[in-house]
């Protein structure tokens, strides 16, 4: 497949959409109008066929911002076809907000045609429970693992329940919108799918096409020579690399290797159920995905999956005092990305830094 980006200068569903899965997850950079292409899509599938449609995000204030700020714009306005905002004293329009909840007047009525939402409040979901409703969008379902930990409950598990409250008897679709704000996210190590590779673009398929990945490399482009400044500023920089390189915006400083086939293995471990095998080589600390299942495995919580699986206490960190030594002289070789997020839980559980 050529590049995406060879046919998209801004986001659009029509590739997405063609590949008939049920959830879609998109990953690009920042600013390819994943937004407008959301607002611009629902606002004419509930125009000409009275579709509606669902958004979700994690916490009170970004559902209350986003509902302030979607159908403002006036460049996006005029993207919109037969929209008029409603005026009271003529009693003219076709669109208004109530809340957090967005109304279209088709043949005389009004009629609901987007709803924002949390992902925990699938209470509140039952009324969207609508043949007419068929896509769910999660806006930034990417984030940081600082933001991640700040949600209560299973955020994997809510929006489960949010789709079975939405799906009832009809067809829906879910549509994840991300940035590259790290290498792992909940929804990943749900499904069983590995992070794309750094530099891949394109779409790919999984649990027999119910799953679709689409990865866009959206790279800025200089319109002036403002925008060459900006650059300048920050290349060779992580957040530059972030913007400019297709880099996650964290997980990314480390070095790269792999276990070299001579290296004597230490430790099999298995964190956040991610296995990870430690090897020691030339007095360098080499880590890589995956375990040989007959070993002894060291695991936070025991998952029955391994013969000699042994509960991870906080005292075991004397066992691990080469991983201490490793990581002060930054001796520590990752296979890959991956394997650099995964290992960082067991670093925090035992204050290594």
């Amino acid at each position: 497949m050529k590049r995406l980006t060879c046919f998209l200068e801004y986001f659009s569903f029509l590739i997405i959409a063609s590949f008939g899965a049920i959830f879609n997850f998109i990953l690009t950079n920042r600013n390819f109008g994943k937004t407008w292409a959301l607002q611009i899509s629902t606002w004419h599938r509930a125009l000409y066929h009275g579709k509606k449609a669902i958004i979700m995000r994690r916490f009170d204030k970004e559902v209350e911002e986003m509902a302030k700020k979607l159908f403002k714009s006036a460049d996006l306005v005029k993207k919109l076809k037969k929209f008029q905002p409603y005026d009271p004293k003529t009693k003219k329009g076709n669109f208004k907000r109530i809340g957090k909840t967005f109304y279209i007047k088709r043949f005389g009525r009004w009629e609901w045609f987007l709803q924002i939402c949390k992902v925990s409040d699938q209470n509140s979901l039952r009324s969207a429970d609508d043949v007419m409703c068929d896509r769910v969008f999660f806006d930034e379902f990417t984030t940081t693992p600082a933001k991640y930990a700040l949600y209560k409950g299973n955020e994997v598990q809510d929006l489960i329940d949010v789709f079975f409250s939405v799906k009832r008897e009809h067809k829906v679709r879910f549509f994840f919108f991300g940035n590259r704000e790290y290498i792992e996210n909940p929804y990943f190590d749900y499904f069983g799918i590995r992070p794309p590779e750094r530099g891949y673009e394109g779409v790919r398929r999984y649990r027999h096409g119910s799953v679709a990945v689409m990865v866009i490399n959206n790279k800025p482009r200089e319109k002036d020579e403002y925008d060459l400044k900006v650059r300048a500023l920050f290349e060779g920089t992580a957040y530059g690399d972030y913007i400019y390189n297709n880099s996650y915006k964290e997980g990314y400083s480390f070095k790269r290797s792999k276990t070299p086939p001579e290296a004597t293995k230490i430790y099999s471990v298995c964190i956040q159920s991610k296995p990870l095998t430690l090897s020691l080589h030339g007095g360098k600390l080499y880590v890589k995905q995956g375990v040989n299942k007959s070993d002894r495995i060291f695991s936070d919580i025991i998952t029955g999956k391994y013969p000699h699986e042994l509960q991870l206490v906080r005292k075991d960190k004397n066992r691990f005092l080469f991983l201490e030594r490793a990581v002060r002289q930054n001796n520590v070789y990752y296979e890959n990305e991956s394997a650099f997020a995964a290992l960082a839980p067991l670093l925090q559980k035992f204050g290594i830094k």
